[in-house]
């Protein structure tokens, strides 16, 4: 047995290496756990760029059988918050499969969201993991759009008069690996669609990426993290980077 080894038993809760899916995609592979964090935030505006912070907190609570909710909020530069449950299952000691629902306010073009997500942990050896989820996220309201307006204000396109719900995929595929027993490296890559073209602006996909650096030989473990949009919704206002410095510890 490694330190990645799952046991969801009576006897211990082992748990996956720390990874990030940041921006209302809670990490609940670490089982019970609870990270803060700041962000500097760099904007893309339509004829400037600026720099605002965000202030974070996520919160898992995991049962010994897998099942676990959790809440998440964010402030400062944009409000977000995100509640939502689940479980994780077990099928070997390599491999983590877990399924949740949430509902999120601060979703697509600031909406809120009815969320489902499918994941995958898969621990190739005692170093190096591969993970990956699938989600959709469906508007819990329709977004009216006034005929003609290219408004960058509101993070959308509007042509033709009418209200839809916005209907997001995403897509997270990413690694993670350990670095002499007391840090590790993961990186995560994500590509989000919107399906409804109503709502569609300058592109129906964005694409990101994550990587995170963190210190795992201590209790209060720190980390830090680099985001970079390489596709936008709307190309003229969106979070072109960002850096990341957090504190997460498990209980």
């Amino acid at each position: 047995m490694t330190r990645f080894n799952f046991r969801l038993s009576a006897l211990s809760l082992a748990l996956m290496s720390p990874f990030a899916f940041s921006h209302g995609n809670v990490d609940i592979s670490n089982g019970s756990q609870i990270d803060v964090y700041v962000a500097n935030e760099d904007h893309h505006g339509h004829s400037s760029s600026n720099t605002e912070k965000a202030y974070g907190i996520e919160a898992v609570a995991m049962d010994d059988g897998g099942f676990f909710v959790y809440v998440e909020g964010e402030t400062g530069a944009h409000e977000f918050y995100q509640l939502g449950a689940g479980r994780y299952f077990t099928p070997s000691e390599q491999l983590g499969l877990f399924a949740y629902g949430a509902y999120a306010q601060g979703g697509y073009a600031d909406g809120n969201e009815l969320r489902a997500r499918l994941g995958l942990d898969y621990q190739a050896t005692h170093e190096f993991g591969i993970h990956g989820r699938i989600g959709y996220d469906y508007g819990n309201s329709k977004m009216g759009v006034d005929s003609g307006d290219h408004d960058h204000g509101h993070s959308f396109h509007s042509h033709n008069g009418s209200s839809a719900r916005s209907q997001l995929g995403r897509l997270d595929l990413g690694f993670s690996y350990e670095l002499g027993h007391v840090a590790e490296f993961s990186y995560n890559y994500v590509m989000q669609k919107q399906f409804e073209s109503a709502l569609v602006d300058d592109n129906d996909t964005n694409l990101h990426y994550e990587a995170r650096l963190t210190y795992t030989d201590a209790k209060l473990k720190p980390y830090v993290e680099y985001r970079q949009t390489n596709k936008a919704f709307d190309q003229y206002h969106f979070e072109e980077s960002a850096v990341q410095f957090g504190l997460s510890f498990n209980y």
